[in-house]
This record gives C-alpha cells, sequence and structure tokens, in this order.
C-alpha cells in the first residue's frame, strides 16, 4: 500500500485559528472567542432568562460547554450555528432548573404554612 503524504491545509480563516488555540486550551483564543460571539449569543440568552444576569449565567455555561467540547467539532458546519445551538440548549437546561427550583421551594413553604402560596 502506498501512503500519499499531503501537506497540511493552511489556516486561513481566523476561526480556524482560533479554534486551534481552544482545543489546546490557549486562554487567549478561548477569549477571543467568547468576546467574538457574546453580542450575538447574550440577546438570544436574554431573550430565555428575561434579565441581564440570568443571560450571563447562561452564557457563560455555554461557553464552558463549547470550551470542553470544542476538540468534537467538526466544521461540517458554520461555528456560530454550532456555539448557537449549545447556547440554547443551556438556556433551556437553565429555564427547566430555575422551575425546579421555584417549585421545590413553593413545596417547601406550603409545608410549613399549607394555606399559603407563593407565586414567581
Amino acid at each position: 500500500m502506498i501512503q500519499v503524504l499531503t501537506k497540511p491545509k493552511p489556516l486561513t480563516d481566523p476561526h480556524d485559528i482560533i479554534i486551534r488555540g481552544c482545543r489546546e486550551n490557549d486562554l487567549h483564543s478561548q477569549e477571543q472567542l467568547y468576546r467574538q460571539f457574546y453580542p450575538e449569543m447574550i440577546k438570544i440568552c436574554q431573550r430565555y432568562a428575561g434579565d441581564i444576569d440570568g443571560a450571563g449565567i447562561i452564557f457563560n455555561n455555554a461557553m464552558m460547554r463549547v470550551f470542553k467540547s470544542i476538540k468534537k467539532y467538526q466544521h461540517d458546519g458554520k461555528l456560530g450555528a454550532w456555539i448557537k445551538a449549545i447556547v440554547i440548549n443551556c438556556a433551556l437546561d437553565h429555564i427547566k432548573n430555575n422551575s425546579q427550583i421555584k417549585r421545590n421551594i413553593n413545596n417547601n413553604y406550603n409545608r410549613r404554612d399549607p394555606g399559603r402560596r407563593l407565586h414567581f
């Protein structure tokens, strides 16, 4: 069997350079990726969270997931779409977790005073 050696494809797209840095856990590359997608993604987070504090939590959690799974990114789609999917999944997780917390608080409160109910 003959093996053909080819030159590696040069990294011309700025996203490729940032992705490679993130895969190597380079903090500067991670910061660049974070800052590049913050303006667009924080708007999505805010729509789901309803406030800027919740949006910040969602975005930070999403970016942690991005950094942990950047090695799985296949370049078969746009990077922004891949990150957006992660952001939306984190937003849905945030909503789910917050509704469970509110339900637990309300249940604990009702056990102490069954005639009263908290409203969120």
